[in-house]
């Protein structure tokens, strides 16, 4: 059923005029620089986001090692390059730099301009960074409760049994952490 699903999720990208990617850089358990992809486009059944795979990364996790890896996973589905019209990334330094770079490599590649997105989950983690200071400081302590929740497995499952108790519309809890700012001022 997997290979089916992926079969007709690269059929229909290649019927789509347009493709937004979503591009993501991040290590697994073992240390191993990899890549997340995600395709957005409209099919025949409506708009549909889908993952296209995750990509190890040979070597060092640079922009152009980035760059290669999302190329030859486009080629070797078929899908042409040129459909590709905006890209959303974290915005790392590998991601941004205008030589040797990921967006630079791809737009070598690409016959048209790319719109260029920051990631929707860092653009709201930057922005509760500029809330007044007393909800800051009732968000800190609240992180601080969550996670502390959270890193004990015991303390987890106790929580988890009590809001099933409770008939709690919320079954989990999110673990939160900071977010840097890496687009280096150009977002």
């Amino acid at each position: 059923m997997f290979s089916n699903t992926t079969t007709q999720h690269i059929e229909d990208l290649k019927l789509v005029s347009a493709l937004s990617k979503a591009v993501d850089e991040s290590c697994d358990i073992n240390d191993t620089a990899q890549v997340s992809l995600f395709e957005r486009f409209m099919s025949h059944s409506g708009p549909k986001e889908e993952p296209l795979g995750i990509l190890p990364i040979k070597g060092h996790a640079r922009g152009e090692d980035i760059a290669i890896a999302v190329i030859e996973c486009m080629d070797k589905h078929h899908i042409p390059l040129d459909k590709i019209v905006s890209i959303s990334t974290d915005e790392a330094k590998s991601m941004t730099g205008v030589r040797k770079e990921f967006f630079a490599i791809l737009k070598e590649k690409i016959n048209h301009e790319i719109l260029v997105y920051h990631c929707i989950i860092h653009q709201e983690a930057l922005c509760v960074q500029t809330f007044p200071n007393e909800i800051c400081k009732v968000m800190e302590l609240m992180i601080t409760i969550i996670n502390s929740i959270l890193a004990k497995a015991l303390n987890y499952h106790q929580f988890k049994e009590f809001l099933f108790e409770m008939e709690s519309e919320y079954t989990d809890l999110v673990l939160n952490n900071n977010v840097r700012w890496l687009s280096r001022g150009k977002f």
